[in-house]
């Protein structure tokens, strides 16, 4: 059988990154989503600073990776309301900003057949979660949100990007799922896991397992 034709034919259970791979590669799910978010609000200069202050943290090298990924996002998120990210989340940047930059190579290939859709990324929850519902999936894996009694944002539990499979709760079900990722070299571990595996690119969607 032609590797290249096996997914049309089997039509199995698919798990998607979601930047680069679902969204177009100029779009990243936390930051644009961020940015979006305080200027939304009307707080332009206010990301602009703490964007300034979170190089700090990324050109800090004996920080490890999940640490400083912790330090900065909580620079933006922290005593943020969950309710309002998801209502700027549903109203406008689903529709203003995801809609509109749909990786059509990977939504050509699959077409319109039916399939169990399950999304893992180590972006934040939201948006991932309206994504996912957005495309008619289950968001299987994101960074998730520690909530106060009032649903703000005090803390985070993070995915790390190279360690994925840690996050996902049923790896025994990868071994008969296709995985669509545009990142295969940072994810050849999490790969190992699946049954197959593409590689997604802006021009074309490529078997490489």
């Amino acid at each position: 059988m032609n590797r290249e034709n096996n997914f049309e034919k089997k039509k199995p259970l698919c798990y998607f990154d979601l930047d680069g791979t679902l969204v177009n590669s100029g779009i990243n799910n936390t930051f644009t989503f961020l940015k979006e978010f305080y200027g939304f609000k009307n707080k332009q200069r206010e990301y602009r600073i703490k964007r300034i202050i979170s190089f700090f943290p990324e050109k800090t090298p004996f920080i490890k990776a999940a640490k400083r990924k912790h330090i900065i996002l909580m620079l933006f998120l922290k005593k943020l309301n969950m309710d309002e990210l998801i209502r700027f989340t549903n109203e406008k940047y689903a529709t203003e900003i995801v809609k509109t930059n749909i990786n059509k190579v990977l939504t050509t290939k699959i077409g319109k057949r039916k399939i169990n859709g399950k999304i893992i990324t180590a972006c934040i929850e939201v948006p991932a979660k309206q994504i996912a519902d957005l495309f008619g999936m289950e968001l299987a894996c994101s960074t998730r949100f520690v909530l106060d009694s009032s649903n703000s944002i005090i803390g985070l539990n993070i995915v790390d990007e190279t360690r994925k499979q840690d996050s996902i709760p049923n790896l025994e079900e990868l071994r008969h799922a296709v995985y669509f990722t545009d990142t295969p070299k940072l994810e050849k571990e999490l790969i190992k896991y699946f049954e197959k595996a593409y590689w997604v690119n802006d021009e074309r969607v490529t078997r490489i397992k």
